[in-house]
């Protein structure tokens, strides 16, 4: 009796040199996958595991091509690369195809290793796979414990094999389940349906360092409003300021890997207004968008209040005595603390004949009443005419009144100046 590839007899003194040499010898019953990646042989699953040997092909196209095994469950192997051809195109391990375990351990002696995480994983979908936008199969990962990339792992689909350079290819999504048995993971959901035979990577958020969340081609060059025109037509969800807080980075040219903080976006144009300028013009020129936690309204809010602290206001007008005490100026309810800086009173219409009294008040806590502070009374025509009322800051309120108690009713224009 003949071994099986070989000329030799089992009676033969080498036989036992050949059988120290290979642990099993196989013909495949059914098809691989179109990847080139799997050996089928539903014999093997009454054998025991021989992940880390390689397995050799002994007929087909790839006949005497070594892989070696990182997984076996259910009568099939994943090697760790493809089967080629002659011409190195990837060849399917089909139906009838003879192969045989060798029994060399790779990097020598020990136990068959079992499959282990690594902090960055290359997968590929399964050529059965129904496209979805949360579910994806890839066999060649299969046979991790159950859950092991939950919540920690995040998946980028980086070849989209139907529409290379379309959506959902370089999105990053976090993996919230992976099924071991199958290979199946559960993602948050990509803008498009990941597909059979799409590529994608699988990496641990210790070394994900940036999200991906947009990319395009600049059609505006500006340092600080530069624009992709084409993404209104592109990504219909987008809406103004869909951005705002992301990073926008150029990755060529003479800005590449500049990144710079989105201040608004304008979803019609794709124009990006960004808070810091690039050093330089961008050019038109691909670019990324990241996700970022630039606090970017925090800071308007910020600039817009210290702007208003600082910014000296005015209001004025004419008022027209009529014998009573009568409010110029008035803050009643402040919404914080504020600077009245001065009041000042055109005296120019006053006679002889008028006695005017100003006055000056200002509330110290709050829900108290205004309290008086300064009184003086003007006799007669004056000179120079325009009275000028210094003030203090304030919190809760402030007003000046001006009462005529003797004289005929006259005009008196006004200004009051003051920072808020």
């Amino acid at each position: 009796m003949k071994i099986p590839q070989g000329g030799l007899r089992i009676d033969s003194p080498s036989f036992p040199l050949l059988q120290a040499g290979i642990s099993y010898w196989g013909v495949t019953s059914g098809n691989g996958n179109a990847l080139g990646t799997t050996v089928v042989c539903a014999d093997l699953a009454n054998h025991p595991s021989f992940v880390g040997l390689p397995v050799k092909i002994m007929s087909g196209g790839a006949a005497g091509q070594v892989r070696l095994i990182t997984i076996e469950a259910a009568g099939t192997v994943t090697v760790d690369s493809a089967f080629t051809d002659s011409a190195g195109a990837v060849e399917q391990i089909v139906a009838g195809t003879s192969f045989v375990i060798l029994s060399a351990l790779s990097g020598g002696g020990g136990s068959p290793p079992t499959p282990s995480v690594g902090l960055w994983m290359f997968g590929v979908c399964d050529p059965g796979m129904a496209g979805s936008t949360t579910t994806i199969v890839c066999p060649n990962l299969a046979g991790f414990p159950n859950d092991i990339f939950n919540e920690e792992f995040w998946m980028q689909v980086i070849h989209n094999n139907d529409a290379p350079g379309t959506a959902p290819e370089r999105e990053w999504r976090r993996i919230t389940d992976y099924v071991g048995a199958t290979g199946t993971f559960t993602t948050d959901a990509f803008s498009a349906n990941v597909e059979a035979d799409d590529l994608v990577a699988i990496a641990h958020e210790s070394i994900v360092g940036i999200e991906i969340i947009g990319y395009g081609t600049l059609d505006t060059s500006s340092v600080t409003v530069p624009a992709d025109s084409t993404r209104a037509a592109a990504y219909a969800w987008e809406n103004n300021d869909y951005f705002k807080g992301c990073m926008l980075i150029p990755t060529e040219g003479d800005c590449r890997f500049q990144p710079r903080p989105i201040r608004s976006y304008v979803s019609a144009t794709g124009v990006f207004t960004l808070d810091e300028q690039f050093s330089q013009l961008p050019g038109l020129v691909d670019y990324v968008i990241v996700r970022s936690d630039y606090p970017v309204q925090r800071l308007i809010d910020i600039f817009n209040l210290v702007n208003a602290i600082l910014f000296t206001t005015e209001t004025g007008g004419t008022l027209t005595t009529d014998g009573t005490e009568q409010n110029v100026y008035i803050n009643n309810a402040p919404s914080g603390v504020f600077w009245p800086r001065c009041v000042k009173i055109d005296f120019t219409n006053q006679t002889a004949t008028e006695v005017v009294v100003l006055r000056l008040y200002y509330r110290i806590k709050s829900g108290g009443n205004l309290i008086l502070q300064d009184t003086v009374t003007y006799n007669g025509a004056i000179t120079p005419p325009l009275i000028s009322i210094d003030m203090e800051p304030n919190r809760y309120g402030v007003k000046v009144t001006i009462e005529k108690t003797a004289g005929v009713n006259r005009d008196y224009d006004w200004e009051a100046l003051y920072d808020i």
